[in-house]
């Protein structure tokens, strides 16, 4: 916490419009940093259960328009586990909001569970290639119960007591959250991955090493509304212009959806392709460019398109199905 200077007299409360509550706070007085950001506005749980229940609703939207696309690739795992996380943050978030500050000492952790559940999907991308995405999941799991075992034993041996995350537990977490969203930055959906993972901190911060600049108890809401705008912001983007090319087609729809991690590795293999065979051909992140000038691909003849088109199928069959590939590949996306 920090403090502007010590409050001579207690601030007055008076109640708004919408059940809000206003502090009036006496004039040529100084207060905690805390009490500015907690006594100006505090809204009424009516209004917060319904700003929660909206985020939620969009949430929920996303991933069901997302889920025709997802079942194309090995992302399934991670569709599920998001729609999981999803769904335990926003009962989490819709309880705060109905009990504020008298809720019990049990939604707390909780609150973390679901956030540390919400770190899961970027983790199941990361093992998203066949033959392994399956059995990644339970990599996947055992870290879940790794990141909650502090929360657990909250619930279960200091009943009542306020959950604390250890610095090195925080920090574990905050490089989760930083590595789910470095994957995504630069591809389309880099704005959603910002928000969402915003939205994390804001919501671990109450617990961890950053609950001197956080939230308090609202945090886990707060970053339920950052995360609503992210799923929001990512299902507009997938209504973005497609590239003109189908193999661009191809590469940009598997560079957005598994991220920066897989992409490059794909990349890299294309490219010693490409030399090894002599084509006068390089993918980059923006797709297929004359390796000489930089400049995208002109037209190339058939039999050098038919060889990339092999090159992407053979490479790319580990991730997607074979319906994903025709459909770009024959521009009927």
């Amino acid at each position: 916490m920090i403090n502007v200077g010590v409050c001579p007299q207690p601030p007055q409360h008076v109640i708004g419009p919408l059940g809000t509550v206003r502090s009036k706070i006496p004039a040529n007085t100084s207060v905690p940093l805390a009490t500015i950001v907690h006594g100006v506005t505090v809204v009424g749980p009516a209004v917060l259960l319904i700003v929660v229940g909206l985020a939620v609703v969009l949430g929920l939207a996303a991933l069901g328009a997302a889920r025709a696309a997802v079942w194309q690739t090995t992302l399934r795992s991670a569709w599920v586990w998001a729609l999981a996380a999803w769904i335990a943050w926003g009962i989490c978030a819709g309880l705060r909001s109905y009990w504020g500050d008298h809720a019990p000492a049990w939604l707390s952790p909780c609150e973390v569970g679901a956030v540390a559940l919400s770190l899961c999907p970027a983790v199941s991308v990361l093992g998203a290639k066949r033959p392994q995405h399956r059995a990644w999941n339970f990599v996947v799991a055992s870290l879940w119960g790794v990141l909650v075992l502090s929360s657990v034993e909250f619930v279960l041996l200091r009943p009542g007591q306020r959950l604390v995350l250890g610095d090195a537990r925080g920090i574990f977490l905050l490089l989760l959250v930083l590595v789910g969203a470095v994957n995504y930055i630069p591809t389309r959906f880099g704005l959603a991955a910002v928000l969402l993972a915003a939205g994390q901190i804001l919501a671990l911060a109450p617990h961890g090493p950053l609950r001197g600049f956080s939230l308090e108890a609202y945090g886990s809401v707060a970053g339920l509304v950052l995360a609503g705008a992210a799923f929001g912001v990512a299902w507009g983007m997938t209504r973005r212009r497609r590239a003109a090319g189908p193999l661009d087609r191809v590469w940009q729809d598997f560079r957005d959806a598994y991220g920066l991690f897989w992409g490059l590795r794909v990349m890299e293999r294309v490219n010693a392709t490409a030399r090894q065979l002599g084509w006068n051909v390089e993918l980059r992140w923006s797709g297929f460019v004359d390796p000489q000038s930089g400049q995208p691909l002109g037209q190339l003849s058939p039999a050098q398109q038919e060889a990339l088109r092999q090159a992407l199928r053979g490479l790319l069959r580990r991730f997607v199905s074979h319906a994903f590939l025709a459909q770009r590949l024959e521009g009927r996306v």
